[in-house]
């Protein structure tokens, strides 16, 4: 990930105590600053079934971006 020559994204649950807001701070630490988006700031484990909409925006958002 660290030298991806395509764009990266992360989209999560910052609530998760397994993979949450602490992840991200590591994903930055590694990978960089990549197109993320922490929107998702009251969702834990399971974005995609906690928040199906919100996920869809956040995905859409960065395609959006990709696309430029």
């Amino acid at each position: 990930m660290q030298s991806s020559v395509v764009p990266l994204a992360l989209i999560n649950g910052a609530l998760d105590p397994v993979s949450g807001a602490h992840m991200v701070a590591r994903f930055f630490e590694v990978v960089g600053e990549p197109d993320y988006r922490l929107s998702l700031p009251t969702i834990g484990h399971y974005p995609q079934v906690e928040a199906p909409v919100e996920v869809i925006a956040s995905y859409r958002a960065v395609l959006q971006n990709i696309a430029g």
